[in-house]
């Protein structure tokens, strides 16, 4: 597990709200930058989409595919349920998967 205490932006004077992520959330978090990552640096050698082999449209549909699986698992984990305020706990979550937080 990996604590962080985060303050929401969105609401000046709100107290400091401490987080517990599970390390398979951090993880998915990772795991979602990685694949974005891979799709980007893809998508920088690719030529113009009309000028695309069969081949690297096939490669660019693949990691498209596990970027938007990535997302899911982040999305879908369990520790999301039943709790309010997703935006700011989404913010502290990147801020605990780049490892800024104590």
């Amino acid at each position: 597990m990996r604590r962080i205490a985060a303050v929401p932006r969105t609401t000046p004077g709100d107290l400091m709200t401490d987080y517990d992520f599970p390390d398979t959330l951090i993880a998915a978090q990772r795991a979602y930058w990685d694949a974005d990552r891979r799709v980007h640096e893809l998508v920088a050698t690719l030529p113009p989409s009309l000028e695309m082999t069969d081949e690297q449209h096939a490669e660019l549909t693949r990691l498209r595919a596990a970027r938007l699986e990535a997302l899911e698992v982040r999305d879908q984990h369990p520790w999301w349920g039943g709790t309010g305020q997703r935006y700011v706990r989404q913010m502290a979550l990147r801020e605990a998967a780049r490892g800024t937080a104590g």
